[in-house]
């Protein structure tokens, strides 16, 4: 007696509220071997989706949805599917069968494709839980990226970049407005400003200081129009030092 030969297919896996979670092509009993390898332990994303659901004493959904003698065709059409619905939206680990293939969905498969996406939306313990996973994703890269900067100094290479990004850059007035908005109320009153003259007159630099700020300034060049300044400040500051001494002197 000859057997006939059973057809290949293509079927889906969906949650209880339809959404599909896993895509998979077979034969015969294969859409039923989920149930198996579940209740073995086997540890994978799809398999944990199912205990999942068996947890909160519910079933999810298996339904074929493309049938062919053609293993190759159904291969082509898995790979179609699981593109349709997104890798990222399903437990699937590869992108499944390889090559393209010229089959349309059927009125039926749209449907329920359809169906299971409409409408649907993440409980909000979902949405929570997946904020806090990127808040901290972002938390480790930012403490990744500070650490592996933390004492390196940037390269000539990197300098130039930057120099050539912020030449001739131009703030705009929002940016402006909100530098102003953020010192507002930061200036200092006369009275301080004539504390910090009289404590700071004679005071004279440590030679730990001095060393640092001849490091720091080492190889800086200044324009002649930053000396000018600089001095005429200078000048005026001892015009101010030399009247504050004379007249706590009186």
């Amino acid at each position: 007696m000859t057997s006939i030969p059973q057809p290949f297919y293509v079927y889906v896996l969906a949650r209880p509220n339809g959404r599909a979670f896993y895509v998979g092509k077979g034969r015969g009993r294969r859409i039923f071997e989920h149930d198996r390898e579940a209740r073995s332990g086997h540890d994978c994303h799809k398999c944990n989706v199912i205990r999942k659901i068996w947890k909160q004493e519910k079933d999810y959904q298996r339904y074929t949805v493309f049938t062919s003698d053609d293993e190759q065709a159904a291969l082509n059409y898995e790979c179609e599917l699981i593109a349709l619905y997104g890798l990222e939206n399903l437990t699937n680990l590869t992108i499944g069968g390889e090559g393209t293939t010229g089959h349309k969905h059927s009125a039926e498969t749209k449907q329920k494709i359809r169906a299971a996406h409409l409408g649907y939306k993440h409980s909000k313990e979902t949405r929570q839980r997946m904020s806090e996973i990127a808040k901290n994703r972002t938390k480790e890269h930012n403490q990744k990226i500070s650490a592996s900067k933390k004492g390196k100094p940037l390269s000539e290479e990197h300098k130039l970049t930057l120099s050539k990004k912020n030449k001739g850059r131009v703030f705009g007035d929002d940016f402006r407005k909100k530098i102003s908005d953020a010192k507002r109320g930061t200036h200092k009153t006369e009275a301080q400003r004539q504390a910090m003259r009289i404590t700071s007159t004679g005071k004279k630099h440590t030679d730990e200081s001095k060393r640092k700020m001849s490091i720091a300034s080492k190889g800086r060049m200044i324009s002649d129009e930053t000396r000018r300044i600089k001095s005429e400040a200078m000048k005026a500051s001892w015009v101010r030092r030399k009247a504050l001494t004379a007249n706590h002197d009186k």
